[in-house]
Order: C-alpha cells, then sequence, then structure tokens
C-alpha cells in the first residue's frame, strides 16, 4: 500500500479509481502517499457489511458525491464468492476542473470466480453494467464523463458491451491502441496463482456537449515491481514476497480537453446489443426462477429425510444401537441444516427474479423496446 500510494504521487496524476480497499489501515497508506503528489482530494464510499472498497483520488475539487449500491451482487450463502458482503455499486465524485465540472465514476463488477467454478453470477454482472450505464447516463447528461473500474470482463462479453454501447461510453484504451490485448491480470503477478490473462480493467470516457475528450495517451501500468521489493525472495512463515503493487496492474489514460469544440455526436444505441441484453436478462429470470423450484425440492427432500431418521431414531433402544442413535442425530442435524440453507436460497432466488424483472421493465421503459 505505500508503494501504491507512493507510486501514484510520481504519476503526476489527477483523477484515480482504486478497488477492493476494504481496510481504514490500507486506504490511509495509499492517501497518505498520494497526497504528496497532489491528489489531496479523497472519497470512500461505505456500502454493505465490509465497504464497497472503492476510493477515489482527485487533484480537483469535489463539488458533490453519491453512490449507487447495485441491486443484484451475489449471494449471502456463497461465502467463497464473497461479494454480497461488499455492497458493490458505482461511486460518482462531480469535480471542479479549471475546464469545468466532470463526473468521474468508480466501479467494480461482481467477480465471476471462474477459479473455483462456473460463473454463477453472469446475469449479476450484466444487470450491473446496465444499472452503471444508466446511472452515467442519467447523472451527466450536460458534462463529461470519465469511468474507472475492473468490470470483472472482457471486450467480447455482453456485460462489457452493455455498459459501453447503453452507456454510450468509448475505451480509451483501444482507442489509443487498436488492436493491443491490454492484459491486466495474468498468472505472471505473484498473487494470482490461477488466473487466465484477461483484459477487465478499463478507463472509459465520453465528452459533454460542448466539451471533447481527446484521448493522448493509454497504457497498461505498475507492470514492474515495486522499488525495493524482494524479486527473488522466496516466501517464508506463509508470507508473500512483494514482487507486484496489486493482483491487477493499472490503466493509465491521458486526456486532452478541448474546450468549446462541438462534441462528437452520441452515436444511436446499437440494437443488436439492446435486444441481446433484454435476452439474457430473460434468461436470467428463468434461471433464477427454475433454481428457485428446485430450491423448494431440495429443502422438502432434507427436511422429510431428517424427520424420517429422527422418527427412527427414537423407535431405537439406547441400550442396544447408542451408536446408530448417535449417527441418525447427526445426519438429521446435518439435513436440516442443508435444508435451511437451501430454503434460505430459493427466497434469494425469488427476490433475484424480482429484480430482473424490474430491470427488464426499466430496460423497456428507458430505449423503448
Amino acid at each position: 500500500m505505500v508503494a501504491i500510494g507512493d507510486a501514484l504521487a510520481q504519476m503526476h496524476l489527477d483523477i484515480v479509481g482504486l478497488q477492493e480497499l476494504y481496510s481504514e489501515d490500507d486506504r490511509r497508506l495509499v492517501m497518505e502517499g498520494a497526497a504528496s503528489g497532489g491528489l489531496v482530494h479523497t472519497r470512500y464510499f461505505p456500502s454493505g457489511a465490509i465497504g464497497s472498497g472503492l476510493l477515489m483520488l482527485s487533484r480537483f475539487p469535489i463539488q458533490e458525491a453519491s453512490f449507487l449500491r447495485f441491486r443484484l451482487n451475489g449471494r449471502p450463502q456463497e461465502l467463497l464468492r464473497s461479494d454480497y458482503y461488499a455492497g458493490k455499486g458505482v461511486a460518482r465524485l462531480r469535480l471542479e476542473t479549471p475546464h469545468g465540472p466532470l463526473d468521474a465514476y468508480d466501479t467494480h463488477l461482481v467477480a465471476g470466480y471462474g477459479e473455483i467454478g462456473s460463473d454463477i453470477y453472469y446475469y449479476h454482472r450484466l444487470a450491473q453494467a446496465y444499472e452503471l450505464a444508466r446511472y452515467v447516463a442519467t447523472q451527466s447528461r450536460d458534462v463529461p464523463v470519465i469511468v474507472t473500474g475492473d468490470l470483472n470482463t472482457t471486450p467480447d462479453r455482453l456485460p462489457y458491451r452493455a455498459c459501453t454501447a447503453l452507456g454510450q461510453l468509448t475505451d480509451s484504451f483501444w482507442m489509443a491502441n487498436p488492436g493491443d490485448a491490454g492484459i491486466t491480470v495474468t498468472t505472471d503477478i505473484p498473487y494470482v496463482p490461477v488466473h487466465a490473462p484477461e483484459r477487465i480493467d478499463y478507463i472509459l470516457y465520453r465528452g459533454g456537449p460542448g466539451d471533447t475528450l481527446r484521448v493522448l495517451s493509454s497504457e497498461v501500468t505498475l507492470k514492474a515491481a515495486p522499488p525495493g521489493a524482494p524479486c527473488s525472495e522466496p516466501p517464508s512463515r506463509g508470507r508473500i514476497a512483494a514482487r507486484a503493487y496489486s493482483d491487477h496492474y493499472g490503466v493509465c489514460t491521458t486526456f486532452e480537453w478541448v474546450t468549446g469544440a462541438p462534441g462528437t455526436p452520441s452515436p444511436e444505441i446499437d440494437a443488436s446489443v439492446l435486444a441481446a441484453v433484454r435476452q439474457a436478462l430473460e434468461e436470467g429470470v428463468r434461471r433464477a426462477h427454475g433454481d428457485q423450484q428446485s430450491s423448494w425440492i431440495r429443502a422438502g427432500v432434507a427436511g422429510l429425510l431428517s424427520v424420517i431418521l429422527l422418527a427412527a431414531r427414537s423407535k431405537t433402544p439406547i441400550s442396544r444401537r447408542a451408536f446408530l442413535r448417535g449417527l441418525a442425530a447427526v445426519i438429521s442435524a446435518g439435513l436440516l441444516l442443508a435444508g435451511g440453507v437451501t430454503l434460505s436460497l430459493g427466497f434469494q432466488l425469488s427476490k433475484e427474479e424480482q429484480i430482473l424483472r424490474q430491470l427488464l421493465d426499466e430496460l423497456g421503459q428507458t430505449y423503448a423496446l
């Protein structure tokens, strides 16, 4: 964290969006280092049980701040896929720049957890991408926009296309580097032992009605080891040798603000993207409904089996079959616990189905589908 703060100070940055800074001590270390480089205006966005993890730093004064919490963000029952407890969303700062107001956004979409199983949160991520795009469109009609974030999706996936198309946002890295893979997470980073090389971190942007943001350069940054890092030193006593700034590389874009220039006309919303988003959300509704019905059935079976075992245990003489009685009690308790968890998952899936239906209605009203 000290190395990150020092690096930000030396990069002569105006705006920084960070993710996964859940610890107050970590935030303090980063902010203290970055402040020496002029990033003195900061805002953290608490949310959920452990916070959103979103920290924004700025050279420019903050006029106002807001936060949109995503309506879908994982499930409390999935303890290994723990995004639910972060209360993720979209952070927004309206900044007072020398050229006029600018809206800076920071976000972190739900992870796929491909390392531990299938991507069960795909529809959550798509819903979040839609909410992000809609939030930008409604909050920043008359000012230029910059969005920083870990979108946890690659450019060929629908959540990325939904975010950029519906939010009328442009990918600054691809604008400066057409066709470049721009990998931001890879097993070359020591904190990521298992992860396919991907580009999932972005700086997106659009100009305002009368002002244009022009990309001068964009690069994947903070790829080298921090100064003084023990690159060749093996881990000891369970500690990881500090050979990288973070588990992702950074993205750095330099913009030119052209004041009073004719803004680039906003492109028409891509009808094919709209249709694909609607179709995917409808599929999400069907999946949630089907999984909900399966959860009710599994919970009922678990409850029935536990009752049968408890009844059998009560009829077994204590003196003759104590072991079987104890085993039946343990199995019954396990079944009851599993049934309770499955029952709560059914209620959660019912809520997900309702939210997806709401998003579908909003999509139709917003874009006149």
